[in-house]
């Protein structure tokens, strides 16, 4: 490991101090069970339902966790963040429950739903034009610019930390795990629960999945370097977009991510819908990115107990219309 900031046991000690911290605030989410995919691909497969998570997804721990371990004088100054959605969303829900005041700075092209969602908390919104990515950068400059505190939505220890309190649960709730199914943008969900992992239950097997479309991770690991790959346009909007240049995110999926999986658009709208039909369950393109592996190789974890993260609900009606008038 490069560092103290990156070696697993320090960061899950990281990781349960943030358990204790954010408990009073988010929910303990279910693990369930998957008789559809188990049937499917023969191996033992539950689900951990982050789509139930406050806020709809698993962002409300990073975002309570980063808040909660401000000092009063930075509190003080207030923060500035950035998002393509589910982390505003979270940080507006935090907030204001913490006395904490902030602007969320979110790319001109947020789906509707989540544009909704923020508005309704009354969220001091600053809309962009760009993609999240460059959104990010910008957001960063203006924090800096008037001495508040930015909160990334993945390159940041605190939000790391909080995201890998999933981990801690998933422990306690389920025993003999061969492998979990994590869903990934920026890395900052996957580096968490990984480094946690790692520290607690080395055996088992971290696999981050990703849209097809947007492979930035994966191919940055591939290549050695964190780098802007291409991407398009997603169903997994969440996950889409580059990782900001020196995340700390890197080196973590570098070293503690044991394998890499890439959905197709196709497979991505098939779990979406294997979700409702299967499950009676609403996910968004991101919470069917695991499933969507699944679908596509179902023999590849036979004989397996395995655990998809169903990272968030929030999909706007009108995505959900086509996914469903595709068939």
């Amino acid at each position: 490991m490069h560092s103290d900031s990156f070696d697993a046991t320090a960061i899950a000690a990281r990781v349960d101090a943030a358990a204790a911290r954010i408990a009073p605030w988010i929910r303990r989410t279910a693990v369930e069970r998957s008789g559809y995919l188990s049937a499917l691909t023969g191996a033992d497969v539950w689900m951990k339902l982050e789509n139930q998570q406050v806020t709809a997804s698993f962002k409300a721990r990073g975002a309570f966790n980063a808040l909660l371990s401000l000092d009063d004088a930075t509190r003080a100054r207030g923060v500035v963040t950035s998002s393509t959605g589910n982390h505003a969303n979270a940080m507006a829900h935090a907030m204001p429950l913490l006395g904490v005041e902030g602007e969320i700075w979110v790319p001109e092209t947020v789906s509707p739903v989540k544009r909704a969602q923020l508005e309704m908390r009354g969220a001091r919104l600053k809309l962009v034009g760009g993609d999240p990515g460059e959104v990010e950068g910008l957001a960063r400059q203006e924090a800096e610019r008037t001495g508040r505190h930015y909160v990334s939505p993945y390159n940041d220890h605190d939000v790391v930390a909080g995201q890998g309190t999933i981990a801690v649960e998933l422990l306690e709730q389920l025993a003999d795990i061969d492998e979990i199914l994590v869903p990934v943008g920026g890395g900052g969900l996957v580096s968490g629960i990984a480094a946690y992992l790692k520290a607690h239950r080395p055996a088992l097997k971290v696999t981050g999945v990703l849209p097809e479309n947007s492979p930035v991770i994966s191919e940055s690991v591939k290549a050695g370097h964190l780098f802007d790959v291409p991407w398009t346009e997603s169903l997994s909007d969440a996950t889409v977009g580059w990782a900001e240049p020196g995340s700390i995110t890197f080196p973590m999926c570098r070293d503690w991510v044991d394998d890499w999986v890439l959905v197709s658009e196709a497979r991505i709208r098939e779990s979406l819908r294997m979700n409702i039909d299967m499950h009676s369950m609403l996910v968004e393109g991101a919470g069917a990115l695991a499933g969507g592996a699944m679908l596509a190789e179902p023999t590849r974890w036979a004989g397996k107990r395995v655990v998809l993260l169903i990272c968030g609900a929030r999909i706007a009606a009108s995505t959900l219309a086509k996914v469903l008038a595709a068939g």
